[in-house]
Parts: C-alpha cells; structure tokens; sequence
C-alpha cells in the first residue's frame, strides 16, 4: 500500500473509534441534556403564549391558475380572463402582469 492510502485509512479507523467511544460514554440520566424535565410537583401549568395580532393584507385568489388554448395555428389572436378575487383585508395592488 502507498503511504496516502495507509493514511487515508488510518483517518477513518480513528474516526470510527472515536464515535464508538462517545457512544459508549453517553449519559441518558437525570440532569443529562437528553432528559426530559418535569415542572416540580404543585406547580401550576403554564399559560398559552398569547395570540399574535395580525395585520391586515391582501390575499389573491384565483379561480384557475393556467388555461389550456390547446393546438393554435399561427397569426391567431388569443384572449382569455383569469377571475381575480382579493380576499384579504387591505387593498390588493396589482402592478404588472406577464404572459408565461
């Protein structure tokens, strides 16, 4: 073997070793991060995070999201009307549209 792979591989074996000995010296008692804590005995329950106010905004809803005009031949003027709805509670400001 050349001396990259040996020490290539000598990296690995130690790596492996490593992890088999922090596997070995893990703690799951009390006081260990991976315990889980319990309030102490007669203390009330904790009271919900208060509801965050929202702000008013505009929501768009439409009807369909594509339409199909199927086979067209060349020089055919296409039209179609996507129905838009603002279903928020602040104005809905379009302000430009682009054919895909």
């Amino acid at each position: 073997m050349k001396l990259p792979e040996v020490l290539c591989m000598s990296l690995v074996a130690l790596a492996l070793a490593a992890s088999a000995a922090a596997q070995e010296h893990r703690v799951d008692g009390p006081g260990s991060p991976d315990a889980a804590v319990s309030p102490p005995a007669g203390t009330p329950p904790a009271e919900p995070p208060a509801a965050v106010p929202r702000r008013a905004a505009p929501r768009l809803v439409l009807t369909e999201l594509q339409h199909d005009f199927g086979a067209v031949t060349s020089g055919k003027h296409l039209r179609w009307a996507f129905k838009i709805k603002n279903a928020g509670t602040a104005d809905l400001l379009i302000e430009s549209v682009a054919p895909s």
